[in-house]
């Protein structure tokens, strides 16, 4: 609250003739885990429940970004905390790569109400989304234990899990894995048995504990993408329907991505 203050004439002393309140957030920094919700606290002077917020590249903006697990624009039930909608299924297309943004604000009133992403031009502080980044590929041989580099923002005490299919799916063909290095890039895959798995494309998902809410030991909290794995034959085998086979006399399997070939 200011004092807005007017001068009569030269050499008048200024007198006060009413008050101005500044309503809106103090800028903060905020941070979210890619694959689950978003959730935090804004601080400020005069917030109220309808208040808007939305993550942009700056504010104003006229695109409102999503992420793996959150995004678009909340409305605030009491003032100060948000709960961004929760976003699944994105394709990788739509899907914006972990980093630091704006978070913007908006007062619904006389001159909007707020469902526009450009309506939102007031700074409200950063918010760093921290994960993988999309479109990550690795291959590794079935039978031996394999290195995993992957690159991201963040990704300090993440947690991966290697799932059948997608990383929607419960079926985990590992348990939990945790990074080799501080930064959390570096992960061990261990050996998986010729006897039980064939080649196939399996997923890397990445999930980050937070507290009591998200433990990262269940395999439907692994809910973001870190990398497309290609379990592939060792050398002496070649690719059958759904196992590795052993190499036929007069072949030669090379492993990997490659096929039987005949020495004829």
């Amino acid at each position: 609250t200011y004092s807005v203050c007017a001068c009569t004439g030269e050499g008048t002393a200024s007198q006060q003739i009413g008050q101005l309140v500044l309503s809106g957030p103090k800028e903060s920094t905020f941070q979210c885990g890619l694959g689950h919700s978003c959730e935090f606290e804004l601080q400020g002077y005069g917030l109220e429940a309808g208040d808007s917020v939305g993550i942009f590249e700056s504010c104003p903006d006229e695109e409102v970004l999503m992420f793996s697990g959150f995004g678009g624009l909340a409305s605030s039930r009491e003032g100060s905390g948000f709960k961004m909608p929760t976003i699944r299924n994105l394709n990788a297309s739509d899907r914006k790569d972990p980093g630091t943004f704006a978070l913007c604000w908006c007062r619904p009133g006389n001159m909007s109400d707020c469902t526009s992403p450009s309506a939102h031009k007031t700074p409200a502080g950063l918010i760093t989304a921290m994960g993988p980044y999309s479109l990550q590929s690795v291959a590794c041989l079935l039978g031996s234990e394999c290195e995993i580099s992957l690159r991201g923002v963040g990704m300090t005490d993440g947690r991966l899990m290697l799932l059948s299919g997608s990383c929607n799916s419960t079926t985990n063909m590992t348990d939990m894995l945790t990074p080799t290095n501080s930064a959390g890039t570096l992960f061990t895959l261990p050996a998986l048995g010729l006897e039980l798995f064939g080649p196939q494309e399996a997923s890397l998902c990445w999930c980050k504990p937070d507290g009591d809410a998200i433990s990262c030991s269940e395999p439907q909290e692994f809910m973001a993408l870190a990398a497309s794995l290609a379990l592939q034959c060792p050398e002496g085998f070649h690719a059958g329907s759904s196992s590795c086979l052993t190499c036929p006399y007069g072949g030669i399997c090379n492993g990997g991505s490659d096929h039987l070939l005949d020495c004829d």
